[in-house]
């Protein structure tokens, strides 16, 4: 097109007026006539205006206004994801969620640490920027408060410099090379250029099978003149006489030239005689001349006019401008040329204004399109993608109506929507019977499950209900199941917080693991704060349900550290993920030895040792015992993990104590171990605990202070059952007559399991029976064989209370225990 349209103004080049390389041979007058014809001025204007399609792409852009509605929408659905995330935590009234101060700062210092990707800019210079802008709004009394709806949060985030990067990446996403969206502006723009281009070659086309008339008026009337001067000039008229005739006729016909084809006449030689001249006022006359004078004047006239070659028009016979010249004629064109030119620019004009308008109405309807398939569509497959991470799976509600615009879809992609939602809700429904982490990964990674594990380093957890099934006797069974799912509940949203992975419900048990499938880093540490929170929830969740729970939850928990087999296990066909080894059998086994110690949590010395001792610098611990489960001959010290000490400062002293303590037991010097356990149970005692392990390793030192244990003796007590039962809390209120030391250690040390209570009286059979049904073994025994076979304690009155057995009873006053 740009070759066209420069050899369309080739006769207007610097070579072509001067002469040059056509000049000699009679090229250059042909080719300047040809341009000038009328068929060859439309091809030039034709070939100008093609030049404007090289611009097309450019002009769709131009006039296209940047296209961010699909980047701004794929960026609005995942703020809404965000956001409900973040509300999930709230309870909503008239079920418009809100989110806190507090969360939508979490939100963005969590983008701008965690999503280097999104960012233009540094760090350092956007928080420069929006720290005040974000503090304007942010700044409120109490930042937990759930204040701000979707519409002020995207508001808010999308006004700072970060939503403008944001939104800049989606964008820059949306316009990359392999993308939907691109593919479409490619498309419309190549579709544009063929149109465009196919008009142009029809307009060509047409053009030269046009039939055009040329334009011989001049050429004839120079004839017509030069026939009269010719005839004239033959009647042997003098010079005035002949210049007198000629001026009528040649001003007859200057004055139609300018009348009817705007020139005007500037030079006119007849006969080799010079008859008009417009320097001199208009007919002159002239000796008689040749070729070489009337070229001479010619080309002095056009430097008086200062005309270029294209505004004049120079007409000469017989046989051309090229050879003898008898008579010419030399006009001014300037007129014609500019209305030519005017013709020229509105027809551009209007080419680019049709072109524009074309472009317009494509570009429209291409927007329709992108509106009514690939905007969906995209935003279906970033739903898809959104299913990689199952936090998410649970979060679909729509977006609210002024967040979305609504659109029509087409009918294939509302029934791939309908079809999404229920894979969606088969997913979710999925990671409820298999962990989440298990799920997620074979999603990302699209592999099928097949039969395997792995050896890895992790730590398990067992949790339970003490004196479950106790508990729950007699109570209907959606109680029971309303009771479980409250539990449950808890420990799973205790477990979701520190990352672990809740593998299996075992009736009122749970196992979960830290560390696999889903690796992270200090699990031990996590699997011990785990146990505390579980503790800290249950008892706030029994404070809360008081008045409605006719049960009070105490929960058992297990934890320990070791190499274990994790995987999928099963058959071809019904596989579950799930743990082998010798570690999860001990942990189960830890778990039931805090019936035994009377204690909340157990731990072995491997979680504390693993991952450079960390567990053990953050949480409080003490040795309980150095045992061997049933079927194991290799020892392991367990610990009792203690509360949080923020508000049990006291704790921390106590532990400190027992563990000196349990080391001097350990060393056989058991009569400072006794003194020292001592004070501990005086300590929990302080605080209103009834400490049983220290008053259990105080009893061992009592019968090993009386019989020193042999030689060999390892410290090591090697359990001959696998499981211990749980004992009803029985308190003894003694009110004592006479004090005695010995009185004072009745009152220290309650009943321990599988001990009997020996009573020389009671008040009636019905408290014997409520104590035996609560107890266990309860017998009554005369007093002379009571004080044969135990100390006496003389007591004035004595209450025995249980929490199976209410009223208290009171025993006489003559009772011995």
């Amino acid at each position: 097109l740009d070759l066209i349209s420069r050899f369309s103004v080739l006769n207007d080049t610097w070579f072509m007026r001067e002469g040059g390389l056509l000049d000699g041979n009679g090229q250059a007058s042909r080719i300047s006539r040809m341009a000038r014809t009328s068929k060859m001025t439309r091809l030039a204007r034709i070939a100008r205006v093609a030049r404007i399609t090289k611009l097309i792409p450019k002009l769709l852009r131009v006039v296209r206004k940047q296209n961010t509605s699909l980047a701004r929408n794929l960026l609005m659905r995942r703020l809404w994801r965000s956001f409900l995330y973040l509300s999930n935590t709230y309870e909503h009234e008239g079920g418009i969620e809100r989110i806190s101060a507090f969360d939508i700062k979490i939100f963005y210092i969590g983008v701008l640490a965690e999503c280097p990707h999104l960012l233009y800019k540094s760090r350092a210079a956007l928080l420069e920027t929006d720290v005040e802008q974000l503090m304007k709004v942010l700044d409120v009394q109490d930042e937990s408060l759930p204040e701000f709806d979707f519409q002020h949060f995207s508001n808010l985030i999308l006004a700072t410099d970060l939503g403008i990067d944001m939104v800049q990446w989606h964008q820059d996403d949306v316009d990359q090379e392999s993308g939907v969206w691109t593919l479409t502006q490619k498309l419309s723009d190549t579709t544009a250029m063929k149109v465009c281009v196919g008009i142009l070659c029809l307009v060509c086309v047409l053009s030269f099978l046009e039939i055009v008339v040329e334009d011989r008026s001049m050429e004839q009337t120079l004839t017509q003149l030069s026939y009269i001067a010719e005839e004239a000039e033959s009647k042997g008229l003098t010079q005035e006489e002949l210049a007198s005739e000629m001026c009528n006729q040649i001003k007859y016909y200057v004055d139609s030239a300018e009348s009817t084809f705007e020139h005007n006449v500037l030079y006119i030689a007849l006969q080799k005689r010079i008859y008009y001249d417009f320097e001199y006022g208009g007919c002159v006359a002239a000796d008689e001349g040749n070729t070489s004078v009337i070229l001479a004047r010619k080309w002095t006239i056009e430097e008086i006019a200062n005309l270029r070659d294209t505004e004049f028009l120079w007409e000469c016979i017989p046989s051309g401008c090229d050879g003898e010249i008898t008579s010419a004629i030399l006009t001014d064109k300037s007129e014609e040329v500019k209305h030519e030119s005017k013709m020229a620019l509105a027809t551009i004009i209007s080419a680019i204004l049709l072109l524009l308008t074309f472009v317009y109405i494509l570009n429209v309807k291409i927007n329709m399109f992108s509106g009514n398939l690939l905007t969906p569509l995209r935003s279906l497959v970033d739903d898809m993608q959104a299913l990689s991470c199952l936090e998410l799976v649970h979060i679909d509600k729509d977006m609210p109506a002024d967040a979305a615009k609504p659109i029509v879809v087409a009918e294939e992609l509302q029934a791939l929507q309908v079809a999404f939602k229920q894979m969606r809700s088969a997913i979710r429904s999925w990671s409820k019977y298999v962990p989440s982490c298990v799920v997620e990964r074979l999603y990302v990674t699209g592999t099928e499950a097949s039969i395997g594990v792995a050896k890895c380093n992790a730590t398990i957890l067992f949790v339970d209900i003490a004196g479950f099934e106790d508990q729950c006797r007699g109570l209907p069974p959606d109680e029971v199941l309303k009771l479980l799912e409250n539990v449950f509940n808890i420990f799973a949203e205790v477990l979701q917080k520190q990352r672990g992975t809740l593998l299996e419900f075992i009736a009122d048990e749970v196992l979960a693991v830290f560390n696999t499938p889903k690796k992270i880093p200090h699990h031990p540490l996590a699997g011990l704060r785990s146990a505390q929170h579980i503790h800290r929830e249950i008892e706030y969740w029994n404070e809360q349900k008081m008045s409605e729970n006719k049960v009070t939850v105490q929960c058992r928990v297990g934890v320990h550290t070791g190499q274990i087999l994790s995987g999928n296990i099963g058959s071809v066909k019904r596989m579950k993920y799930g743990l082998l080894g010798d570690g999860v059998n001990q942990t189960a086994r830890i778990k039931g030895l805090t019936s035994r110690y009377k204690v909340g949590t157990l731990c072995t010395e491997k979680v504390l040792m693993e991952d450079n001792s960390l567990a053990a610098k953050h949480i409080c611990t003490r040795p309980v015992d150095r045992v061997a489960v049933k079927g194991k001959q290799e020892p392991t010290t367990v610990y009792e993990v203690l509360p949080p000490t923020l508000g049990r400062e006291w704790q921390v002293e106590a532990a400190k104590k027992h563990g000196e303590a349990f080391r001097l037991y350990q060393a056989r010097r058991f009569s400072a171990a006794k003194a020292l356990f001592w004070e501990v149970n005086k300590i929990f005692g302080a605080h209103g605990s009834l400490d049983e392990p220290s008053r259990l390793l105080m009893a061992r030192c009592d019968a090993y202070i009386a019989s020193p244990p042999p030689h060999q003796w390892d410290g090591v007590d090697r359990l001959k059952s696998k499981t211990f039962e749980d004992s009803p809390t029985v308190m003894i209120n003694l009110d004592l007559s006479p004090p005695t030391p010995l009185a004072e250690d009745a009152i220290r040390s309650p009943m321990r399991p599988g001990s009997t209570l020996a009573v020389s009286a009671f008040s009636s059979d019905k408290m014997k029976e409520d104590l035996s049904s609560a107890l266990g073994t309860v017998r009554t025994m005369p007093e002379e064989v009571l004080s044969d076979t135990a100390p006496k304690a003389f007591v004035s009155s004595m209450n025995v209370c249980s929490s199976s057995c209410c009223p208290c009873y009171s025993l006489p006053a003559s009772a011995s225990l």
